[in-house]
């Protein structure tokens, strides 16, 4: 959520030396947003497709696709489904890194809505009233689209950042 703060001032071939600038708890199994860095794993992992297989038995209405980037990451999604024989579940496309930003019409074009994560994206927009105003830049663009796409706000704005 942003509360724990680092900036890397030193590396060696193991380490990190960091710089504290907001300090706080740090445990297992917690992610870590690098703003200048790319996320290096496939959006539907391994895991992804297990879970998708299960959603798809299951036939919401809707599912939210994390950590899109590009239209190509949500046909991948889209794709999966439909493997595990369920094409009529519509994709929420997550905004969450500033790569979707730069890709946002082709994501709206593959999505059927589309999430402005707002928490997320305020971990590498460090300027809060840039982030904010993504929100209505994306649902305007939904609705120049003309493709009925939908585009939703997320209410956390994360912490830590000022």
């Amino acid at each position: 959520d942003g509360i724990v703060k680092l900036v890397v001032v030193d590396k060696d071939d193991k380490d990190l030396i960091c710089e504290c600038h907001a300090a706080g708890k740090i445990s297992n199994h917690k992610g870590c947003n690098m703003p200048s860095g790319k996320l290096s794993v496939n959006v539907v992992t391994p895991k992804d497709a297990k879970d998708l297989k299960f959603i798809a038995e299951l036939n919401p209405e809707y599912v939210a696709a994390s950590f899109v980037g590009t239209g190509e990451d949500v046909k991948k999604v889209r794709d999966c489904l439909k493997e595990n024989g369920n094409s009529d579940i519509k994709i929420i496309a997550k905004v969450e890194r500033p790569v979707a930003l730069e890709n946002l019409d082709a994501i709206i074009e593959e999505a059927d809505a589309v999430m402005v994560a707002r928490g997320d994206l305020g971990e590498y927009l460090f300027d809060g009233a840039r982030l904010l105003s993504f929100r209505p830049s994306v649902t305007n663009s939904c609705i120049l689209a003309r493709r009925g796409n939908r585009g939703v706000g997320c209410s956390q704005v994360a912490k830590g950042n000022g």
